[in-house]
């Protein structure tokens, strides 16, 4: 069972002191070369079925299982990825650990500071055991124990969103009361955040979209107005603590502006969204 309650699980402090712990000993490089890999392999996963993979915060290790198959597990010094065996490269060692579900994978286990080359010389045969075993359904533990502050913590750290399991707000919903950076329990809308923020945006800013300057209530009706949505211009795994959102840190933003904003590689500010719109509307 994980070493976390629930709470702690959703918080990036925890995730982050873990990883901390962790990837002490190697060098800048080499962490970052080992966050790259796990956050691929989460994205692998996520394609290939948004609710068959799980990743859980140990107070030793992190893991991330696609079906019910630890498919990825970082612990102090090492890392221990799922293959293909057929088509391993030469220089890699298998553990001889198997799975009945997915024959023919195995762990390969591989030095932190040897993540780089690891990556580069494994992606393609990693990411077809983790399509293989998505194909199965995670279990209920796996579920439960699904950590989202691993996943705001990891894309705080690489610049980029980073998905999390369909199911997972189910089980956020469990923890309790709405509370913001802090480590506490806390659930955290994917767009809305706490509603007392958002409140005082809309209130200081109106309902129009701060990008594309489009209103609900002008294009569909007085009885959508409140389907805009409120940015956070610093990303809450940024600050990495609870702190009080200022109005100036917020904006009104459409949902299609939105995903503009934190669909590529990194995050655009509000100038950036707009450049990107009025170039489009230049090339029409």
């Amino acid at each position: 069972m994980p070493d976390f309650t629930p709470a702690q699980r959703a918080d990036p402090a925890e995730a982050g002191s873990v990883f901390d712990s962790l990837l002490r000993y190697d060098s800048g490089n080499a962490r970052r070369a080992c966050l790259d890999f796990l956050a691929r392999s989460i994205e692998w996963a996520a394609q290939e079925n948004k609710d068959r993979w799980g990743v859980t915060l140990f107070r030793r290790l992190v893991r991330l299982n696609a079906g019910w198959v630890q498919c990825f597990v970082v612990s102090q010094g090492e890392i221990h990825v799922l293959v293909e065996a057929a088509s391993i490269p030469v220089g890699f060692h298998l553990e001889g650990r198997t799975y009945g579900r997915v024959p023919g994978y195995e762990m390969t286990t591989l030095a932190l500071s040897d993540s780089a080359r690891a990556f580069a010389a494994l992606a393609e045969c990693h990411r077809a055991a983790i399509v293989t075993s998505a194909r199965f359904q995670t279990t209920s533990s796996i579920r439960s124990a699904h950590s989202p502050g691993i996943i705001r913590w990891l894309s705080g750290q690489l610049g980029r969103p980073l998905p999390d399991p369909s199911y997972s707000e189910e089980y956020r919903a469990k923890l309790g009361h709405l509370v913001e950076g802090g480590r506490k329990s806390y659930v955290l809308s994917r767009y809305e955040y706490d509603p007392r923020n958002r409140a005082k945006c809309l209130d200081h800013y109106g309902h129009a979209c701060a990008v594309c300057g489009m209103t609900f209530e002008q294009r569909y009706g007085t009885g959508w107005k409140d389907c805009i949505e409120v940015h956070h211009l610093t990303p809450l795994a940024v600050v990495g603590k609870e702190h009080e959102v200022p109005v100036e840190d917020l904006r009104p933003v459409c949902p299609n502006c939105h995903t503009v904003i934190h669909g590529g590689p990194g995050l655009l500010s509000i100038q950036q969204a707009k450049a990107l719109l009025n170039q489009a509307d230049d090339e029409v």
